[in-house]
């Protein structure tokens, strides 16, 4: 049986990614009004404008899309464009806690209240990191696996759906 969960990122984190990326594009706008509107200029605003909205559309479903799923003895954890897999049964274990500072990006997203994907802390030791809205997180190594780093908020909530199936 297939249980899903949806890891809700918090409209006040949206709202700031969101206004960051809006600010950017009318910076851009105001810059082409006031050096004057030549052709040229008014295309390269246009063209940055679009690029800027893009990216704002892909930052929006980035931070709307994180789900965990248990699938059989299976976890999938999915936020935005990074997905991971490991057997469920590593969310009773024993983990550490350890701040987002410790970490570095090697294929990862991070914004303000929102940091996915793959880190690490020691070279050569990816880790998958879904944090949402705090900068600690807890950590555990997994034989075979990346290690997964979770906040507090989201590690509870995949261990009470991995509780209620394993019943």
């Amino acid at each position: 049986m297939n249980q899903e969960i949806t890891l809700a990122v918090d409209s006040k984190i949206i709202l700031v990614n969101v206004a960051g990326l809006a600010v950017f594009i009318l910076f851009f706008i105001l810059l082409e009004s006031i050096s004057g509107s030549t052709e040229a200029s008014s295309l390269a605003v246009w063209i940055v404008t679009t690029i800027v909205s893009g990216l704002t559309l892909a930052l929006i479903w980035q931070l709307g899309f994180n789900r965990a799923t248990l699938e059989g003895n299976q976890l999938t954890l999915r936020a935005g464009f990074y997905q991971q897999r490991w057997p469920a049964k590593i969310l009773e274990a024993t983990w550490s806690a350890h701040s987002l500072k410790e970490f570095h990006r090697d294929n990862g997203i991070k914004m303000y209240g929102y940091t996915a994907g793959y880190y690490s802390r020691i070279a050569g030791k990816r880790e998958y990191l879904l944090a949402i809205g705090s900068d600690e997180v807890r950590c555990l190594k997994i034989e075979g696996h990346p290690a997964l780093c979770l906040d507090s908020l989201t590690h509870d909530r995949i261990l009470a759906l991995w509780q209620g199936a394993s019943r």
